[in-house]
This record gives structure tokens, sequence and C-alpha cells, in this order.
């Protein structure tokens, strides 16, 4: 009994001495801003905007890192952030819906904006990192995340 709760410590102990630690580095430009009919679209550089419809149309950053054989993303961590100067008054763009081209519905629709997320005084999202997950490929772990 002895050794096999010994054996379950060391394998436990080289489980967090194996752990890694990796620092990525991400910058963004000042963003481009797009106002039409009273909302403002933010238009940053390799990113998409993407929201449930009626929410505001964030950009997101589909970020993937390779990550060693075999190991899994445990946790995401924002270390610092340095923020451009603020725009006032400025309402985001809310999300729309996805029609298909063909069915013509696109026409004719107008989103509704969320009343609670837009008449709040919380920020909004609650999480700035989200879809985190790890994949495999060919032996190869990939961390993803936006």
């Amino acid at each position: 009994m002895k050794k096999i709760t010994i054996w379950i410590i060391v394998m436990f102990c080289m489980q967090l001495l194996t752990a890694e630690t990796i620092v990525q580095t991400y910058n963004f430009e000042m963003p481009e801003f797009i106002s039409n009919d009273g909302y403002t679209e933010l238009i940053y550089q390799n990113c998409r905007n993407f929201g449930e419809e009626g929410y505001p149309a964030l950009p997101h950053l589909a970020a993937n890192i390779l990550l060693q054989q075999n190991q899994e993303i445990e946790e995401i961590k924002i270390v610092s952030t340095v923020y451009y100067p603020t725009q006032d008054e400025m309402i985001i763009k809310p999300a729309t819906r996805q029609f298909p081209l063909s069915s013509g519905k696109h026409l004719d629709y107008k989103v509704i904006p969320n009343e609670k997320i837009y008449n709040s005084s919380k920020s909004f999202p609650d999480k700035i990192i989200d879809n985190t997950s790890t994949h495999f490929l060919c032996g190869h772990s990939i961390a993803s995340f936006t």
C-alpha cells in the first residue's frame, strides 16, 4: 500500500514540476471607428466582430499556441494591459443574425439592441478571455482561446 501511495505522490509532484508558464504578447494598433446609424463599429486588424444577436459586436482575436506534447492548457491570465484613450459618447453596434444570402430576409432585417446590456452600468463582457480549449493534432497539443 505504501508503494502505491508513494508512486501516486511522485507522479503528482512530477506533474507540478513539468507545468510550464508560457508568456505571449499581443499588440493591437488603434482601431478604426466606423459610425453609422448612431452606432460605432470597432475595426481591429486581424480581429473579427462577433456577438449574440442584439449584444454588442465586439472584436475577437482567435489565438492558438503550440504546447509541449501531451500538455493541456490550464489557465490564461492577462498580466498587464495598456489602453488607448477612450472615446466618449460611443455606442457599439449590436451584432446581427446570420442569414443565407439567397433567403433575401437580410434585406429588411433590423437588429434590436439588448436593452439589459445597452442600458446597464456594468462593464461588458463579463469575461475578456473566452472559448479556452486544448486540441490535439498529430501528437501536438494546441491551446486555443479568443
